[in-house]
């Protein structure tokens, strides 16, 4: 089963350039999604961007998948000066809704007090003992923040380029991740010689 957000629908059937060359093999993600593959009743959500590569890679791997495209709304929000409180109206699900949630590089692109709505609406959605996956680019790979990741088969990640004109790069250290990420306990973070960083959080 796949759910889709109104926001999202519009957005879907992009693909990745077959000209894209930068990409690497996740380690991460694949622990991301082990664990949930077999559970019948596994629901991952998807906070976006909207993909037909990504959702053709986790539908074929997880039961229940549900996206919202948070980067298309948040950019919006911003742009009309909305206030962080405000931002979790995007995530009206039930508490304890998920087992896996994808944040990709939100922590890229959103301020310390846009990131923390989000990450403690996310602690309230998903359920004890779920894992949330977080990836961060880095001013190296991509210095102003306009890509997004596509998965592919064998956890391979390509970067899409991608126009969000009011979520400006925020690029951090290891320690400011770990400490926007409470209250999630750490699990694995991973640095490639590519820059990319990927790490995983638990709901203790």
């Amino acid at each position: 089963m796949i759910v889709l957000s109104s926001i999202a629908e519009k957005y879907y059937g992009d693909t990745v350039s077959d000209s894209e060359t930068f990409n690497y093999k996740s380690v991460t993600l694949k622990r991301f999604i082990e664990g949930i593959e077999k559970d019948p009743d596994g629901r991952l959500l998807d906070l976006g961007p909207v993909f037909n590569d990504n959702i053709n890679f986790f539908s074929h791997r997880v039961k229940r998948l549900y996206i919202c495209d948070l980067y298309r709304r948040l950019n919006d929000d911003i742009g009309d000066k909305r206030p962080p409180s405000q931002f979790s109206r995007h995530l009206d699900y039930p508490s304890e809704a998920f087992d896996r949630i994808l944040f990709w590089d939100l922590a890229d692109r959103l301020d310390n007090s846009h990131v923390s709505h989000i990450v403690e609406r996310c602690f309230e959605m998903i359920k004890p003992g779920g894992i949330i996956m977080v990836l961060t680019m880095g001013d190296q790979v991509s210095p102003i923040g306009r890509d997004a990741f596509i998965v592919r088969e064998d956890f391979q990640l390509y970067l899409k380029p991608q126009v969000y004109p009011h979520l400006a790069a925020h690029y951090r250290q290891n320690r400011d991740i770990m400490h926007l990420l409470l209250p999630f306990t750490p699990l694995k973070s991973l640095i490639y010689r590519n820059g990319i960083r990927e790490f995983l959080f638990q709901r203790d």
